[in-house]
């Protein structure tokens, strides 16, 4: 005798379907967002992820063909700052005093501390990566 308990039911499966959909939506949701506007130099996004990691996305708009770089690390909340920790490729990129050069901007707003680290305030609605401005999007 065949075992056809779930042939007839296929609406059991419905909470194995949804428990697997949340799994997947909610790996690793962003904490908060700091994106370029409209500009003819680069296309930057920081991403900062609730378990502690980070992605910058950077393209340089000037470069052809136009190259995208991703740079990753992971970050701590101390006080009223975040602080970033890059990990560096072979060729030690990323320039951390190239990407937040207070020279190309009248806004210091991200402090690099070290060749891999950086620092700014949480409460920044805006921070200046390789001068352009690049605002804080609202948490997901």
């Amino acid at each position: 005798m065949k075992n056809n308990r779930g042939a007839n039911h296929p609406w059991l499966l419905l909470p194995l379907v949804i428990f697997l959909i949340s799994l997947g939506s909610c790996a690793s949701p962003k904490l908060l967002s700091y994106q370029s506007g409209g500009n003819d130099v680069a296309e930057i996004a920081l991403d900062v992820h609730r378990d502690h990691k980070f992605v910058l996305h950077f393209q340089d708009l000037g470069e052809r063909p136009p190259k995208k770089y991703r740079f990753k690390g992971s970050w701590q909340d101390k006080k009223e700052s975040l602080y970033l920790s890059f990990r560096l490729d072979r060729k030690g990129l990323p320039d951390l005093t190239a990407l937040f050069d207070p020279g190309l901007t009248e806004h210091q707003t991200v402090r690099v501390l070290d060749q891999q680290s950086v620092q700014f305030k949480k409460s920044q609605k805006t921070i200046y990566i390789w001068g352009v401005p690049c605002v804080k999007a609202e948490k997901r």
